[in-house]
């Protein structure tokens, strides 16, 4: 499954994320056990198992995020808000989203609603 979307994989101009209360985003999730091959991979399209979720998911790498022209970031609570604060102090493994807020390489865009 993987082989084949990367395979027919089109980068992407823009990405809009999510970012849940672990600080992951785009399935990016912090104690899969792929997360680190997720984090440094040049491939486009990386296989994740959650720990909270019965099933394996498709997501896109941070590779994949980063050679999109442009992010945005959409947070709605405020026990999100705290986890992107956190966030946003270092590059920080318990949060995946950091590392897309710390990048030199994509402009995030991040909007907050109540």
């Amino acid at each position: 499954m993987v082989k084949n979307a990367n395979k027919f994989y089109n980068q992407p101009d823009i990405a809009i994320l999510g970012m849940g209360g672990d600080g992951h985003t785009a399935s990016l999730f912090p104690e899969a056990d792929e997360i680190n091959f997720a984090l440094t991979t040049q491939k486009n399209i990386v296989s994740v198992t959650p720990k909270n979720a019965p099933y394996k998911r498709l997501s896109m790498s941070l590779s994949a995020l980063e050679n999109c022209n442009e992010l945005f970031l959409s947070i709605a609570t405020r026990e999100k808000q705290l986890v992107f604060n956190e966030a946003t102090k270092d590059l920080n493994p318990k949060f995946p989203i950091s590392y897309i807020l710390h990048s030199k390489k994509v402009m995030c865009n991040v909007y907050f609603s109540k």
